[in-house]
């Protein structure tokens, strides 16, 4: 057994492989001075993923349409399926 410090130091090869793959396979930035790590972000599953990218791009847009007037003049309208996944129903409502 080993503690989390140094389980992340041996995983870090073979993570920093995982980056460099997914990299490479998505076309993001070319292994060199560029991290991929800051184009390509790993989490827990998929759920968590569309989450994630779901509330940047609403928030984005809040922004967005904050900036064109205030109070804004526009609403914000998300459609979503009648089969989609429920977390991801969940995301869009909050």
């Amino acid at each position: 057994k080993v503690g989390g410090y140094r389980a992340a130091e041996i995983a870090a090869g073979r993570l920093e492989k995982v980056y460099l793959s997914l990299s490479r396979l998505i076309g993001a930035s070319d292994p060199g001075p560029q991290d991929p790590r800051d184009e390509i972000a790993l989490v827990e599953s998929s759920t968590v993923a569309w989450t994630r990218a779901f509330y940047s791009m609403v928030e984005t847009k809040e922004k967005e349409l904050l900036r064109m007037s205030f109070p804004p003049q526009k609403e914000l309208v998300i459609l979503v399926s009648e089969v989609e996944y429920g977390a991801n129903v969940v995301a869009a409502v909050r």
